[in-house]
């Protein structure tokens, strides 16, 4: 339907408010851009002033907010509030806060609440508000996070439960009196490799992708989202060991992955 052309990289997707009719686009560095859905004018540019390759995640809307993630340092990063004119316009900061750890996949949203998981492990559950200081980002429950070897932590939420997967998957009860993150139980931890996408539910599956430790190829599965069940696991782009034996009088064809499959 049509383009722009910016003055800068964009490092992430866009947020799209379909109710609003409004486009918001992070810079590689400095500024946040309010753009029509309907002719991609530009309806106004906030400078947030984050450095270069420091938004890893996709701004997100909630309510009458913009959200942005942002990457302050070697180890901690930042969740800011933008409110949002009758335009659709980003005005000012409402709230923020600090996080440890890098912000480096796709917050997690559910309505009005909003979670964060960092590359230290810490998970962190928000609800934001219509209103301005205090009212506009309340902490709803948090989990602390300490790793030794930071990595990527890939977040699902939905009204109760947090589910964050990095080298484990942890299915997380959302309890908002004590502002807790209880872990729930699952019939498997599912260690021993990396979850490296981001997960996503079709009904009540839940359904992941990681890499398991010294096998080669991605192993793709679904978990019951209710009772933690594992449902189905298979295995994806796993190379093949060698050329595949063909013989000439029978016309069949063996060949084995790197996997052991024949």
């Amino acid at each position: 339907r049509g383009a722009v052309e910016f003055s800068q990289p964009l490092p992430t997707p866009p947020a799209v408010s379909s109710r609003a009719g409004r486009i918001y686009v992070t810079g590689e560095h400095s500024t946040l851009y309010a753009l029509s859905a309907d002719d991609f004018s530009c309806i106004g540019a906030y400078y947030l002033g984050h450095a270069p390759q420091s938004i890893q995640a996709p701004p997100v809307v909630v309510s009458n907010k913009v959200a942005v993630a942002e990457n302050s340092g070697a180890e901690t990063s930042s969740l800011t509030v933008l409110s949002l004119a009758e335009n659709g316009v980003p005005t000012a900061v409402a709230a923020d806060r600090r996080l440890k750890g890098l912000i480096t996949t796709p917050l997690a949203t559910q309505a009005r609440r909003i979670a964060a998981v960092t590359s230290q492990g810490q998970a962190s559950v928000f609800e934001v508000g219509p209103g301005e200081g205090d009212s506009a980002l309340v902490d709803i429950a948090a989990r602390s996070g300490k790793l030794s070897e930071p990595i990527a932590h890939f977040a699902w939420m939905d009204r109760t439960t947090l589910w964050m997967a990095g080298k484990e998957l942890t299915k997380f009860g959302i309890v908002a009196s004590g502002n807790r993150l209880p872990v729930r139980s699952l019939d498997r931890d599912y260690t021993g490799g990396v979850f490296d996408h981001p997960l996503q539910s079709f009904g009540q599956t839940l359904v992941y992708a990681r890499r398991i430790d010294g096998k080669a190829g991605i192993s793709v599965g679904g978990v019951d989202m209710k009772s933690g069940e594992s449902l189905w696991t298979t295995q994806l782009a796993t190379p093949l060991a060698g050329p595949p034996a063909v013989h000439s009088t029978t016309m069949r064809v063996t060949a084995a992955d790197a996997g052991g499959a024949v």
